[in-house]
């Protein structure tokens, strides 16, 4: 009997070490999916210039490093990302930079462009007040609406060496 009451002791012990260690794992989780500097971004449209307008969704843990960070995203996404048409005078396009050994090669180069007062030469804040910030865990969520001079963009990167330019991309075809 008493191996037996043992036995169920042990199993209930084994049984809530379990459900604590779910319960801790399942918050830590929790506080990872909703990370501060988190950005999404896609374009609404295309200026007479040929640049892009782009909703910028930043967050950060203060609502001027949030609105702050929606520009510097914007360049960021135009660098690395890209974005996907969504028919409203918008097309695909891809990133300015699309060869990872480029971007390996050159981390520090895009570490201070995009750390440095140097990106907000490349973009602008349609309107200065952003959607309604929203309180979150740890900080504020906005949404910008940023014009990103992209081709300016394009021309430092071909000057500084970075990537090709387009005309000398079609002489070599």
């Amino acid at each position: 009997m008493f191996k037996k009451l043992h036995f169920h002791y042990v199993f209930l012990v084994v049984l809530m070490f379990c459900a604590v260690d779910g319960a801790l794992a399942q918050k830590s989780n929790k506080k990872t999916s909703e990370n501060i500097g988190d950005y999404s971004m896609e374009c609404v449209g295309m200026t007479n210039n040929d640049d892009y307008i782009v909703n910028v969704t930043a967050t950060a843990k203060t609502l001027e490093a949030a609105k702050g960070k929606a520009v510097e995203y914007a360049v960021q996404g135009v660098l690395f990302k890209g974005f996907q048409a969504n028919g409203n005078g918008s097309r695909k396009q891809k990133p300015l930079v699309t060869d990872t050994a480029v971007i390996a090669r050159n981390t520090e180069y895009f570490a201070n462009l995009l750390t440095s007062p140097e990106y907000s030469k490349y973009a602008e804040t349609l309107n200065n007040t952003p959607d309604a910030p929203v309180k979150v865990k740890g900080g504020f969520r906005v949404t910008q609406t940023i014009i990103v001079h992209k081709d300016a963009l394009r021309k430092r990167l071909e000057n500084d060496g970075i990537i090709k330019s387009l005309s000398s991309a079609l002489e070599n075809r």
